[in-house]
Formats: C-alpha cells, sequence, structure tokens
C-alpha cells in the first residue's frame, strides 16, 4: 500500500515517488480485474436514505436525464465567452499554468474551451429539471443553481502541477503547469454524506456524467435543507427546554415568595393578638377599679386607635391570604 499522504499529493500535481510491488513466491500469477464506474442511478447515489420520492418532491418531479444535447450555447456561457475573449485582450500575458476565473469555472487558458462545452452540457440538464440558473455578483459571486429552496455553488475547477520556480528572481516560489483534468464542485455544501466533487475517471470522461453532476445537486440540496430542518428542531427544542426551564425557576420563585408572604402574615396575625391582649390587660386594670365609662376620653381614644390596628395588621380580617395564593 503507499504511504499516508500519497494520493493527495498525486492529486495536487505532486511528484511522487511510485513503490514497486513486491515479488511473488507463488509463479502461477492470478489475474484480479478492477472495474471503476461513476454512478449512473439514484440507487448507486443514494445517500443517508434519499429515495426517488424525495428527489421528486425536491424539483416537482421525476428527474429528467439527457442522452441528447441541443447546439448552440446558454446565455450564460455567450456572456462568458465574451467577457472572456474581453480579459485575453486588454489584461497582461496568461500564463500556461495560470488559472483564469470567469462564471464560477477556475481552468488554465488551454482548457477554457472545454470548460465553456462542459458548463453549457450541465446547464441544459439543469434546465431540462427546471431549476433555475444564476450568476451572482459581488462577495457571493458565482454560479447557483437553486433547488427546494436552496442555493447550489456550482464551480468547475482544473488541477494544475506545481513545480519549483526556476526564476531564482521570481516573487512566486512556485510555478504551476496545466493538466486539463477538470472537476466539479459544490462549493458552498458542507452537510455530511454530501459528494461536493465530481471528476471523470479513466475509463469514463466527465462529459458522459453531466446527468449524475445534476443528480448530485439535487441530493446536495435535499442533504443541506436536512441539516437545516434537524439545526431548526434543536434550536425550537433548546427554546422549548430553556422555556421550561425558565417556568421552573418562575415558579420556585413563586413558591419562595408566597412562603415568605406566609411567614409575614403569621407574624402580622401573631403581633395583631398579642397588640389585643395587651389592650385587654389594660382595659381589664381600669375596669378593675373604674367603671368603662368612669375611664377618660383619652384612653378611649387610645383603646380605639390599638384596636383599629390590630385589626389592620390581621391577614385573617383582612383576607391578604387570598391574593397571595394565586
Amino acid at each position: 500500500m503507499p504511504p499516508a499522504g500519497y494520493w493527495a499529493k498525486q492529486a495536487h500535481g505532486h511528484d511522487v515517488k511510485k513503490i514497486p510491488l513486491p515479488a511473488i513466491d507463488d509463479h502461477e500469477v492470478k489475474q484480479i480485474e478492477f472495474v471503476m464506474k461513476e454512478p449512473s442511478s439514484l440507487n448507486e447515489l443514494n445517500l443517508d436514505g434519499i429515495k426517488e420520492d424525495h428527489i421528486d418532491k425536491a424539483i416537482g418531479h421525476s428527474f429528467v436525464t439527457l442522452n441528447e444535447f441541443k447546439k448552440g450555447f446558454h446565455p450564460l456561457i455567450v456572456d462568458a465567452q465574451k467577457e472572456l475573449r474581453e480579459r485575453l485582450k486588454s489584461q497582461r500575458k496568461i500564463e500556461d499554468g495560470e488559472r483564469i476565473h470567469f462564471l464560477n469555472m477556475s481552468v488554465t487558458k488551454s482548457s477554457t474551451e472545454r470548460s465553456l462545452s462542459l458548463m453549457n452540457l450541465l446547464f441544459q440538464v439543469i434546465e431540462a429539471n427546471g431549476l433555475p440558473i444564476s450568476h451572482k455578483p459581488g462577495y457571493k459571486e458565482g454560479t447557483y443553481v437553486k433547488v427546494n429552496g436552496v442555493d447550489v455553488q456550482v464551480e468547475l475547477k482544473e488541477r494544475t502541477k506545481r513545480s519549483d520556480n526556476p526564476d531564482p528572481k521570481s516573487y512566486n516560489k512556485y510555478v504551476f503547469h496545466p493538466t486539463g483534468i477538470l472537476y466539479f464542485e459544490f462549493v458552498n455544501i458542507y452537510v455530511s454524506g454530501a459528494r461536493k466533487i465530481w471528476s471523470g475517471t479513466p475509463t469514463m470522461k466527465l462529459e458522459e456524467i453531466v446527468n449524475d453532476v445534476v443528480l448530485g445537486i439535487v441530493m446536495a440540496a435535499i442533504l443541506d435543507k436536512k441539516r437545516d430542518e434537524e439545526l431548526e428542531r434543536r434550536r425550537k427544542k433548546g427554546d422549548e427546554v430553556r422555556e421550561q426551564e425558565r417556568l421552573k425557576e418562575e415558579q420556585k420563585k413563586n413558591e419562595q415568595e408566597r412562603i415568605q408572604a406566609l411567614v409575614q402574615d403569621a407574624q402580622k396575625w401573631q403581633t395583631s393578638n398579642i397588640i389585643r391582649t395587651y389592650i385587654k390587660a389594660v382595659e381589664e386594670k381600669y375596669i378593675s377599679e373604674k367603671t368603662l365609662q368612669d375611664i377618660n376620653a383619652e384612653l378611649k381614644d387610645w383603646i380605639k386607635w390599638a384596636k383599629e390596628k390590630a385589626d389592620i395588621l390581621d391577614p385573617v380580617l383582612n383576607q391578604s391570604w387570598r391574593t397571595k395564593s394565586l
């Protein structure tokens, strides 16, 4: 087996040392055939339980596969051709390995014609399935396909081979060389399970799998929406949990306040009874010495005032417990 990082280095254009196969003890050679095939049906592309009805629901009908393509170019391709011609005329010389960015394509000069043709095929399959295509300028510049409310940004890129710059005076440490290896990437899809990179194989060109690429766009959008819905469900569940915790805390606080009010009412009731006992003691003292009619007006006013205050303090009489029990 190749060491760790072997395939990654090869994919990014680095020179890698090929390790020879070990010698075999058994001179009877057995032939093992490996068949590489890009997925061409939903069953082979199935991710996270996505089924045919999920596809139908997302695009509003069964997925349309094109076997024959129209002549001519999509309006976005025509605009890109004009823009590219203007850039090639007005800008400085473009080196062989330097990428040209337009219409959400990042390819070298030698691959521009094929890239435009590939994007044109892709657009035909996209429009055959009734999916809107748009090119957004500005901060989020790029080509987008809208599927069931989800914008999938599709980019066509070219792998380049890197080598050390032979010019010691150059500010660039490396130079890049075109490889002609193109691939599609869904650059704004980050959901787990969604295939982001689509490239050709030794047995199948990228042009032959544009139907699968569009189907992959739809599936990526479905997974992205499922992810967003799950995040929204978790957010709502979190809000519900926080609301329940708030209600529990509020109930706890109300209970503490009711207990505190109960203690205060009990203390007031006790105080009102102490006052009445005291008033009674004062009355009994003077009644034993004189009749109540003989008690002077000042003492009568005080007894009346003291009884009123005792009644005010008494929670049983003013029924303050009713409002505090709610």
